[in-house]
């Protein structure tokens, strides 16, 4: 079982072209992830209800996010729809969540994963080429959450990371709307035996008042080559979602 405290190794081999310093999982050498990194991806059916799992305020360092599916690029997956998000303050909390999550999975079909933070939130605007439209979070547009879950292909997994971190994030964050980004790494597969969550997450805030245009951009400069593909990355495996996005208390 994988320790929901995640040290990466110090010492990592060097590959051609990859800096020493970028980590097999995106962080730099030595990196250790703090208990405040830690978050939740609980996915649920409507009919469990929002995320069907509630900690004591003590346990969860901001109110959870509760996100509700609207369009799904990947409709052959069967990971259920709906998806809560939310921080943990300590490891005993994830400890807590696995425990609470392994009891009630059976009967309302809850995925949940403990993932932790890979590096820190990334900004449209301190990317160059960025629209001056995403550098600004605009009240007036709806709130959207892109969340894409994948894996590397097997041994590939440095050229992933490099990819992801300096070519995918950015050339995202050129998409006129999108606001942030922030990369994870899964640490505990909770329910395994409901779902087998992919071993990398990555939620990119978006305003828009089209979403389906804005999706449409996406996949324009994906398939012309303007957001760069890259043959690590496992297409086979992967979940994209589009949710729409707002904060829900979800402590006692």
């Amino acid at each position: 079982m994988i320790e929901v405290r995640h040290i990466i190794a110090a010492m990592v081999l060097v590959m051609p072209g990859i800096p020493p310093a970028l980590s097999a999982d995106g962080g730099g050498v030595g990196y250790q992830q703090s208990p405040s990194s830690l978050v939740v991806l609980s996915f649920s059916n409507p009919t469990a209800g929002a995320m069907a799992i509630r900690l004591p305020q003590s346990k969860v360092t901001d109110h959870g996010e509760a996100m509700a599916l609207k369009v799904d690029i990947s409709p052959q997956v069967r990971l259920p729809p709906e998806l809560t998000l939310f921080k943990v303050a300590s490891t005993s909390a994830a400890r807590q969540i696995a425990r609470t999550a392994n009891t009630r999975a059976p009967e309302s079909s809850v995925v949940v994963g403990i993932y932790s933070t890979i590096g820190p939130l990334t900004f449209a605007r301190g990317i160059a080429g960025a629209t001056a439209a995403a550098h600004a979070l605009d009240l007036d547009h709806g709130h959207y959450c892109l969340i894409v879950l994948s894996n590397p292909i097997a041994g590939h997994e440095r050229e992933y990371n490099y990819w992801y971190k300096h070519e995918h994030v950015p050339d995202v964050l050129r998409v006129p709307g999108f606001v942030s980004a922030q990369r994870f790494k899964l640490v505990r597969d909770v329910t395994p035996n409901q779902f087998t969550l992919p071993r990398y997450a990555v939620r990119f805030d978006l305003r828009t008042n089209d979403l389906r245009a804005t999706i449409a951009d996406v996949r324009h400069r994906l398939a012309t080559g303007v957001t760069r593909p890259s043959a690590a990355f496992d297409m086979k495996s992967s979940i994209t979602r589009y949710y729409s996005c707002h904060t829900s208390d979800l402590r006692r």
